[in-house]
Parts: structure tokens; sequence; C-alpha cells
């Protein structure tokens, strides 16, 4: 059972859910546009018919290669960005009874190439600046 205290918490958070939604999407916006001027670097973003909630940015490196150097560059520094998927889901052992197996070059591709970088609002301008720097870099 949910106490009284924890629903009142709750009813709390949902009424500041609206501006942290929009004060999300905002800053996400500003953070693509700065990270679509990377030369070879690709922003899977919404489509102008959604809206999108933006927990993290999924980005695409030119390659493999380039993705691992990023993320070797990047990982350990305590900035927010991390790998989303490691194989394409028909990869997963534990998930093959589940799916029909074929063959999937495009979903090995985005999940060889893509990872993820935070979108939190803790996270200080400096440290994007250090990320977007980075992959200026391996892009």
């Amino acid at each position: 059972r949910v106490s009284t205290w924890r629903k009142n918490i709750g009813a709390n958070a949902l009424v500041r859910l609206p501006i942290f939604l929009q004060q999300s999407q905002i800053q996400a916006q500003q953070r693509i546009h700065q990270l679509k001027k990377i030369k070879g670097l690709t922003v899977v973003s919404q489509t102008s018919d959604h809206i999108d909630t933006h927990p993290f940015i999924y980005v695409l490196m030119p390659s493999e290669q380039t993705r691992d150097a990023a993320l070797k560059s990047l990982w350990q520094q305590g900035l927010g960005v991390g790998r989303l998927f490691i194989h394409a889901i028909s990869d997963y052992d534990y998930l093959k009874s589940y799916i029909q197996q074929s063959n999937t070059p495009n979903a090995r591709d985005f999940a060889a190439r893509g990872f993820i970088i935070s979108n939190s609002h803790w996270m200080r301008e400096q440290d994007f600046l250090k990320i977007q720097q980075t992959l200026l870099l391996y892009a």
C-alpha cells in the first residue's frame, strides 16, 4: 500500500511535470541543434508530429570504430554517455524463442554505431561542451 505521505509527494510532482517536460524539451532541442552541426554525426530525433520527452539524445557515429573511440574517451568521466542497445533485438539469445529470426543488418548497424547522451537537468553546459568537443574529434 502507498502511504498518504507518498501519495502527496506524487501529487506534488505531477503538478510540476508539465514544466519539467517543457524544460527538458527546450534543453534537448538546443543540444540537438548543436550536435547536428557535427559533420558525420547523425542525431535520431523526433518527427514533426510527435513530442519527445527527451530523457536522452540518441546519436549515430559514422562507424562502430568511431563510436567506440568516442565512448572510450567519454565513458568514465561521469558525463552521462552510454550505450542503449548492445545488440539488435534478434541477437539476444534469451529472446530468440519470442522473436522471428531474420537477417537484420539495419538493426545491427543501429546498435553498433549508436549511443546516448543524457539530457539531465543536472548536466552542466561545460560537460555538454566537453562531449561536443570529443565528438568533433571522432565523427
